[in-house]
């Protein structure tokens, strides 16, 4: 059975959503998994970005790259979560984001949770 989602996924999706919607932008393809934690997955409608927002972590895929946000690298989990959406947004505008998450990533050679 799945469990709830986390207070942060809660809270990362719903302001994910207040600046896509800002944006004009909405999620689309959204969906809960996992085996070992729940998670959600989600693409933006009309553009090549691919998030999951873990229990108290997130990521995206855009442009090729890989951006993680772990707990670890932020001082509180709000920061963490303006970061992701900041970097998220800023990608949708075809820039790179100047906090482009952990530097952790590049160890990541795993399936997806």
């Amino acid at each position: 059975m799945m469990k709830q989602l986390t207070e942060f996924q809660v809270e990362c999706e719903r302001e994910l959503l207040a600046a896509l919607a800002e944006r004009s932008l909405t999620l689309v393809n959204r969906r809960t998994g996992g085996k070992n934690e729940t998670y959600i997955c989600a693409e933006i409608a009309g553009k090549e970005l691919r998030l999951w927002i873990y229990e108290d972590e997130a990521m995206f895929k855009a442009g090729g790259k890989d951006y993680a946000y772990e707990a670890p690298d932020y001082q509180d989990k709000g920061l963490l979560i303006s970061s992701f959406v900041a970097a998220i947004i800023v990608c949708l505008e075809n820039w790179s984001p100047p906090d482009s998450g952990s530097s952790r990533i590049s160890l990541f050679k795993g399936k997806e949770l």
